[in-house]
């Protein structure tokens, strides 16, 4: 490793020691209100087998997000301990996954010199820590925004039509999150057109079908509302 390299190694190692040490500050002081027990007694439901949800979290002006699957993420880490810290801790990890696989995906893309300052800045930012210790619906989007990165990328500058279902598929997913990300569908359709990215049939077919597939859960939980199935 030449001179130049480590001491940018150590810079990032630096940062992202002060960027864990102020997530585990924020770990410990958490906050939990009636919208993160909301969500995190509907992941117990889930994994004890009482009740699973077929929409997401309540939306401010009346309904609810199409989808449960922010819930079915939370149940995981109770099957390693069926705790209320489970889930603080499985927060603070996706946390700091998403700023690993940030740096590496960047780096492949976009080169060593924007993958390193864009990390770093996400180390400090403080929205992004501040994520942990108030663990709402939106705080768990970071890992999938990322991915959302990683595909858009593969799609505009490799001009990959391939890429084109997974970025719907995460979509699909992370508005279930929180409706926030709606925002982000503008993005992939602007860039193909701009840059004129050509998707094949096949593709747009199978990114329907992802897309379908991830709001089934919802489909039938407006069924059930409209039939007036309690």
């Amino acid at each position: 490793m030449g001179k130049g390299n480590f001491k940018i190694f150590l810079s990032l190692a630096v940062f992202f020691l002060i960027g864990v040490f102020l997530r585990l500050e924020a770990l410990d002081s958490t906050i939990v209100n009636e919208w993160v027990l909301r969500d995190f007694d509907r992941a117990f439901n889930i994994f004890e087998g009482h009740y699973t949800p077929l929409a997401g979290p309540e939306i401010t002006n009346g309904g609810r997000l199409p989808g449960p699957f922010l819930y079915f993420l939370l149940s995981l880490p109770l099957l390693f301990y069926s705790s209320y810290d489970s889930l603080l801790i499985f927060a603070f990890v996706q946390n700091i996954a998403s700023v690993v696989m940030l740096f590496f995906i960047l780096k492949k893309y976009l080169g060593r010199n924007i993958a390193l300052t864009s990390t770093i800045l996400l180390l400090i930012n403080v929205p992004h820590i501040g994520s942990i210790s108030f663990p709402i619906n939106p705080s768990f989007l970071f890992l999938f925004i990322v991915l959302f990165i990683w595909f858009l990328l593969e799609f505009v500058l490799n001009r990959n039509p391939r890429a084109f279902p997974y970025i719907i598929l995460i979509l699909s997913i992370a508005i279930q999150f929180h409706f926030s990300i709606v925002t982000y569908c503008l993005v992939p359709a602007a860039l193909a057109f701009i840059y004129r990215i050509k998707i094949p049939f096949k593709y747009l077919v199978i990114s329907l079908l992802l897309a379908l597939i991830s709001f089934s859960p919802y489909i039938l939980y407006k069924s059930q509302v409209f039939s007036g199935t309690p």
